[in-house]
């Protein structure tokens, strides 16, 4: 199926970034176990359901800014009389691309472009927003060569992260936490133990009993 290979990287690197951020992790813990609790989404989840999840969808928009799964140049050729980007004089015939990862770390995500940080998408700048999701975008191309999977990829993001914090991390902590507490540990843990890799925290504080 087309797709499968980058949809494939897109989700293991956007649940390696929320794993290795234990603050992320916690907040999504609280999320998902809410959601559930409540009979707010169906199992397995319905997408207009996980859609709903404002830190789900903010993990995976950044999942995918941090660490777009196609890096291709995605060329245009310039039309036989030459054009115009920016000022710079673009001779007809020319080969222009863009490079995907780089446009990622465009000024308009914030100062730290280089972190994985959900909360840059829950702002309520609106032209902002607009301007981060168009560059977003790119990362599945533009115009008549644009991904045209994009929908299902988008929902198989959503559902298969959810599902698998569901079904298979929130169960190992087996602590009887509340919700809030999974977050204040996760939070607390993360500023005592700051030298710890994320490995380390992982292994030594989320799963004890486990190995």
């Amino acid at each position: 199926m087309a797709g499968s290979d980058t949809t494939a990287t897109a989700v293991q690197s956007t649940l390696l970034a929320i794993i290795s951020n234990p603050p992320v992790y916690g907040k999504l813990w609280a999320e998902i176990d809410t959601a559930v609790a409540h009979s707010l989404v169906s199992l397995p989840i319905q997408n207009n359901e996980a859609a709903r999840l404002r830190y789900l969808s903010a993990c995976v928009l950044e999942g995918l800014r941090k660490h777009p799964p196609v890096a291709q140049l995605r060329e245009r050729m310039a039309p036989p009389e030459g054009d115009y980007i920016h000022g710079f004089r673009i001779p007809g015939g020319t080969c222009i691309g863009f490079n995907t990862w780089g446009l990622q770390m465009n000024k308009i995500f914030g100062e730290d472009p280089a972190i994985f940080r959900p909360e840059r998408w829950l702002i309520d700048d609106v032209e902002c927003l607009s301007s981060m999701h168009r560059t977003l975008d790119l990362v599945f191309g533009h115009g008549s060569t644009r991904c045209l999977g994009t929908p299902i990829a988008m929902t198989e993001l959503n559902k298969i992260i959810f599902e698998v914090c569901h079904h298979f991390v929130r169960p190992a902590i087996g602590r009887g936490w509340t919700d809030g507490e999974v977050a204040l540990k996760a939070l607390r843990h993360h500023d005592n133990r700051s030298t710890a890799t994320p490995k380390e925290y992982l292994l030594r504080d989320l799963l004890p009993g486990r190995l």
